[in-house]
């Protein structure tokens, strides 16, 4: 465990070399005194970044900094040293924004060893980045005892299923995350993983949203899905972009019959057909809470853009369910659908 290796919290942090080495893995091949760390400018970063370093670990400044963004610095591994050591000196920071920069496992795990004793962060942002396994484990650790994170972007990186299991176990621990968003990480997120994101989900009541968009899902993953709208207090997901057919769309939409949470389902670019429409249709007069449902770029005709349609506003008239948005925009049926409504207008 991550834990096991940082110092008795008793210990004057601050002042303490060893803590210096065991929050940053400080070692000699990096031939680098832990000193240098605690006052000196890293070489491995821009100077507007080690400005907000400074910014960042300064408890004395009248202003102290709440939202730090070291986004597009190209921050790499060796960097994040320093950057985990602000953090855990702050005494302010809400918000870490670190996207677009080349953080890979080790420079994940230094951030987590920092936020075992960041009580202020609740937002952490590192999407687009080289995080592996090894970095994504770390984080679950972190967040299976974390009491203040609310919010965690991974997007765009290069974890395998074996990270993205592991972080959807961390859930069954976690009860102060609302959202978490993997999307883009096509090779973690797959059926193996969300059938692990809704098992922990059953003993999860405070994640509010989720975001699986552009992973490798298909109809196994999506009956867990299914699974995952009817049991979860989820507000909203995004499954789009995976291999998600009318197999399991038939499935989703039954579970939002019974559904009292969701407000935001987003299911563009899979292989919903007219199928799943009709589905929907029959299930959503039941349900009172969806409100903005977005099957754009699917495989709907003109039929079933019709019936989606026609639905949404029998919805708005009647007032009997929420549903107030429903966008299929780009599906082989659009044009001709909506080209027919104009033509009877005019």
């Amino acid at each position: 465990s991550l834990l096991n290796a940082y110092p008795s919290p008793c210990v004057n942090l601050h002042d303490s070399m060893s803590w210096c080495t065991a929050l940053c893995g400080w070692d000699r091949k990096k031939k680098k005194s832990s000193k240098a760390l605690l006052q000196g400018r890293c070489p491995f970063m821009s100077e507007e970044a080690n400005q907000l370093v400074r910014k960042v670990k300064d408890e004395r400044a009248s202003a102290p900094v709440k939202t730090a963004v070291f986004s597009y610095f190209k921050i790499g591994d060796e960097a994040m040293d320093w950057i985990a050591y602000a953090v855990n000196r702050s005494v302010a920071i809400e918000r870490l924004h670190l996207d677009h920069n080349i953080i890979g496992g080790e420079g994940a795990v230094a951030l987590s060893r920092s936020l075992s004793f960041a009580k202020t962060l609740c937002e952490i942002r590192l999407n687009s980045n080289c995080i592996d396994d090894t970095g994504i484990e770390a984080l679950a650790d972190v967040l299976e005892e974390n009491r203040s994170i609310t919010q965690l972007s991974v997007s765009k990186n290069s974890f395998t299923s074996i990270g993205g299991v592991r972080l959807a176990t961390a859930l069954r621990r976690n009860h102060t995350l609302k959202e978490l968003d993997l999307s883009d990480n096509n090779i973690a997120i797959n059926n193996e993983t969300v059938a692990e994101i809704h098992r922990s989900l059953e003993r999860n009541s405070t994640l509010t949203l989720l975001d699986i968009f552009g992973g490798d899902i298909s109809d196994e993953g999506g009956k867990s899905i299914a699974d995952i709208i009817r049991t979860s207090k989820l507000e909203s997901i995004n499954f789009g972009l995976n291999q998600i057919s009318d197999t399991s769309g038939v499935l989703i939409a039954a579970a939002l019959a019974s559904n009292t949470s969701l407000t935001q389902l987003l299911s563009t670019n899979n292989l919903l057909s007219d199928l799943t429409a009709e589905a929907l249709c029959d299930n959503l007069a039941d349900n009172t809470t969806l409100v903005c449902l977005n099957l754009g770029m699917n495989q709907l005709t003109e039929t079933g853009v019709g019936l989606l349609d026609r639905f949404r506003k029998k919805s708005i008239n009647s007032g009997i369910t929420t549903l107030k948005y429903v966008n299929v925009h780009d599906n082989p049926g659009t044009s001709a659908y909506f080209a027919n409504v104009w033509a009877t207008k005019e």
